[in-house]
Formats: C-alpha cells, structure tokens, sequence
C-alpha cells in the first residue's frame, strides 16, 4: 500500500501540483497513513458489506485491533524522549 502511495506522489510532484497527504516519500508516516486507512477506507468498506454479507463481520474486531496497535505506536512515538 505504502509503495502504491509513493508512486502517485512521485507523479504529483513530477506534475508539480500538490502533493496528497501521505503519498510524499520524503515525508512517510506509515502509523498516520494506516489509521487513516483503516478509518476511511477498510473499516467503512467492510462495514457497509457486512450488511449485505454478514460473514464479514468476522473481520471487522480484527481491523480495529490493527487500528490500535497502529494508534499506540503513533502514541509511543509521540512521547517525549526521557
């Protein structure tokens, strides 16, 4: 996913427009990117499909357990070195 975000803020910046919050590889924030992944996109995505699909439920816990693990390590990065 990461390499895919990358790619498109190459060409952005190739085109010299601005460049899409978290496709900028100089600047990589892979936790922030993951939670708003997993915010926007999966956790949405398999919401809404788990109406209609109920199986997908099954998956639902396990992205909010990777959201977490992923909010955690963006708090431990955020505390101040002792």
């Amino acid at each position: 996913m990461e390499q895919e975000f990358f790619l498109q803020g190459d060409k952005e910046r190739e085109l010299s427009v601005t460049i899409s919050p978290f496709m900028d590889r100089n600047n990589p924030n892979q936790p922030r990117m993951a939670i708003s992944f997993i915010d926007y996109i999966v956790l949405p995505l398999y919401q809404q499909t788990a109406k209609i699909l109920p199986f997908m439920t099954q998956y639902i816990n396990p992205l909010r357990a990777t959201h977490a693990f992923w909010s955690a390590l963006t708090a431990q990065q955020q505390k101040p070195s002792q």
